[in-house]
C-alpha cells in the first residue's frame, strides 16, 4: 500500500470513527465516572461497536478510493465535505452547542452561508480537500483512543457486580422494626396542597418537620449525606473523581479529607453492629455492591442503568445508524426518544416492570429483616401513572408537567398505602418506626430553586416523617432540620 493509499485509509478509518461518536459515548468511552459507577459491562455492544467501525470504515476507503483521481477530484471533494458536514453535526448534536432548528429560523441567513458554500466548494475544491484530509487526519488519533478506552473497559476495569451478601449472621430479630421510605423527588408543596390520603393518615399520627433542607438538588450527594449523616450542604462532590469505578465505591470529602461510602459510619454497618437484620431495596446508587458486607438481603431496581445492556443488537444497530442522520428528522428522533428512551435511561417499560414487582420485594424485606431500607424512583419520572393504572401509554412520559408529577403521586401515594396495609396485616404497624423522607423536591416546579452550594442560603425543603413506635398522635416539628439529621434521627430511634 502506498504513501496515497495510507493516507486515505488512515482519512476513511477517521471519518467512520467520528460519525459513531454518539455510539462511542453510550458505551462510556467518553462518560465521565458517574457513568461507570452505573455500567455493567458492554461485551456484546462494544464487538458490535467495532464491527461498526470496521464496516463503515472499509465502505468509505472503497468510495474515496475509487474516485480517488485527478479526474474526479470535485467528486472526490464532495463525498469528503458531506461525510464532514455529518460528522459536524454528529459532534454538534452530541454538545448541544448549536441548535440547526434556530439557525433555520433565520432563513435568510442560512441561504446566504448555503450559497457562500456551494461557491467556496465549486471555486475553492482544490483547497477545501486539503482542509477536509489535514481535519480528519488530525482528529485520527481518536481512532486509537476509542480502541483503548474500549479495551480497557473489557479487561482492565474491576467489573465486580455481583457481590455475594453476608447472609450467615445468626441475629436474633429485634422487636421495633425501623422502616425506612425514601421516595425520590417527592416534593413537600404537593405534600401539604394536595390530598394524598396515605400520606395525610401517615402525617396526623407521626412527627411532620416542616422545615427540613436539602443539601443539594441532586439525589447523589443527599443520599450520601442522608447514609453517613456527613455534612455537605459546604462541600462539593470531587467531580470526576467522585466515583472509583475500579471497585464499585463512592468518594467524598468532608473537611477536606476524602473517604469511602462503604467504610464510613453509615447507616447500613451501623444497624448490621447493632445486629439488626438489614434489608434493601434500592434505586440509582448500588446498594447490593457497596454495602454487601452489612446487608442481609438486597434488591436493586436500577432503571437507571446509563448502559444499553437491555438493547438487543437490532436496536443498538438501528440507534448507531440514525445518529449519523442530520438532526430534526423523524427517524432521528425515534432513535433517541424510542429507541435508546432518555439517554438510555429511565425505561418506562422497565419502571413498570420494577413497579409491579416491588409489593412482594417490600414484603419479603419487612418478613426477613429488622431494618428496612427503601430507596424508590417515585414519583421521579418518567411518568407511568395515568387513569388510575399503570401504564406505558402516556407519550409524554418525560415531560414535566404538573399533571405528570401529580399522577405519579398518585402511585406514590398507593405504594405508600400497600407497605403500611402490609405492616398492619402482619399486626406490627403500631409496635415499628416508620421514617419517610425525600432526596429532594420536583426540580421542575415552576418556583423551584435551587439549594445554593457553598453558602447558608437553602431552598429545596423535602419531606421529612417520623412515626415512632406506638405513636398515634401528629405534631409538626418547626425547627430548622438539614437533610444530614436523618442518620441522627434513625441511629437515635434504634437507641430507643
Amino acid at each position: 500500500m502506498n504513501h496515497n493509499k495510507i493516507k486515505l485509509f488512515i482519512i476513511s478509518a477517521s471519518i467512520s470513527n467520528l460519525l459513531l461518536t454518539s455510539s462511542w459515548y453510550y458505551l462510556g468511552i467518553y462518560s465521565s465516572n458517574l457513568r461507570y459507577y452505573f455500567y455493567e459491562k458492554p461485551s456484546v455492544e462494544s464487538v458490535l461497536s467495532i464491527s461498526l467501525f470496521l464496516g463503515f470504515g472499509v465502505l468509505i476507503f472503497l468510495l474515496l478510493k475509487y474516485f480517488d483521481n485527478k479526474k474526479f477530484l470535485k467528486i472526490e471533494t464532495f463525498f469528503k465535505f458531506t461525510f464532514f458536514i455529518l460528522v459536524f453535526d454528529v459532534l454538534r448534536r452530541l454538545s448541544g452547542l448549536l441548535s440547526l432548528s434556530i439557525l433555520i429560523q433565520y432563513k435568510i441567513f442560512f441561504v446566504l452561508i448555503f450559497l457562500l458554500i456551494v461557491i467556496f466548494f465549486f471555486k475553492f475544491y482544490k483547497i477545501l480537500n486539503k482542509i477536509i484530509s489535514i481535519f480528519f487526519l488530525v482528529l485520527s488519533p481518536f481512532i486509537l483512543i476509542n480502541a483503548g478506552n474500549l479495551i480497557y473497559m473489557n479487561f482492565i476495569i474491576n467489573w465486580d457486580n455481583n457481590k455475594k451478601l453476608i447472609t450467615s449472621k445468626n441475629y436474633t430479630n429485634n422487636n421495633n422494626k425501623i422502616i425506612y421510605l425514601i421516595f425520590d423527588e417527592l416534593d413537600q408543596k404537593f405534600i401539604d396542597t394536595g390530598n394524598y390520603k396515605s400520606f395525610n393518615n401517615l402525617i396526623n399520627q407521626a412527627d411532620y418537620y416542616t422545615n427540613t433542607l436539602a443539601a443539594s438538588d441532586n439525589t447523589i450527594t443527599n443520599m450520601i449525606s442522608i447514609i453517613t449523616g456527613a455534612d455537605l450542604k459546604t462541600e462539593l462532590p470531587i467531580d470526576k473523581k467522585f466515583y472509583k469505578f475500579s471497585n464499585n465505591e463512592i468518594s467524598f470529602t468532608q473537611n477536606d479529607k476524602k473517604y469511602n461510602l462503604s467504610e464510613y459510619t453509615n447507616l447500613f454497618n451501623t444497624f448490621d453492629k447493632k445486629k439488626y437484620k438489614v434489608g434493601v431495596v434500592g434505586s440509582f446508587h448500588r446498594y447490593c455492591n457497596l454495602f454487601y458486607k452489612n446487608l442481609n438481603m438486597c434488591f436493586e431496581m436500577n432503571d437507571e442503568t446509563f448502559t444499553i445492556k437491555n438493547l438487543g443488537i437490532k436496536k443498538y444497530l438501528i440507534y448507531s445508524l440514525t445518529n449519523i442522520i442530520p438532526a430534526n428528522s423523524k427517524i432521528n428522533f425515534l432513535a433517541n426518544h424510542s429507541i435508546m428512551n432518555y439517554h438510555l435511561s429511565d425505561s418506562p417499560n422497565l419502571r413498570i416492570k420494577n413497579i409491579i414487582k416491588l409489593k412482594k420485594i417490600v414484603k419479603e424485606l419487612i418478613n426477613n429483616n429488622d431494618f428496612i431500607f427503601i430507596h424508590l424512583p417515585l414519583p421521579h419520572k418518567p411518568w407511568v401513572y395515568k387513569g388510575g393504572k399503570i401504564t406505558s401509554e402516556n407519550i409524554n412520559q418525560l415531560n414535566n408537567s404538573e399533571e405528570n408529577y401529580s399522577n405519579n403521586m398518585i402511585l406514590t401515594d398507593i405504594f405508600l398505602e400497600d407497605i403500611i396495609s402490609e405492616l398492619k396485616e402482619k399486626k406490627i404497624y403500631e409496635s415499628s418506626t416508620i421514617i419517610l423522607s425525600s432526596d429532594h423536591s420536583w426540580r421542575a416546579r415552576k418556583d423551584y430553586v435551587s439549594p445554593k452550594i457553598n453558602t447558608n442560603i437553602y431552598d429545596d425543603n423535602i419531606v421529612l416523617i417520623v412515626k415512632n413506635q406506638n405513636q398515634n398522635q401528629g405534631k409538626k416539628i418547626l425547627k430548622q432540620t438539614f437533610i444530614h439529621d436523618i442518620f441522627k434521627i434513625i441511629e437515635q430511634v434504634s437507641n430507643n
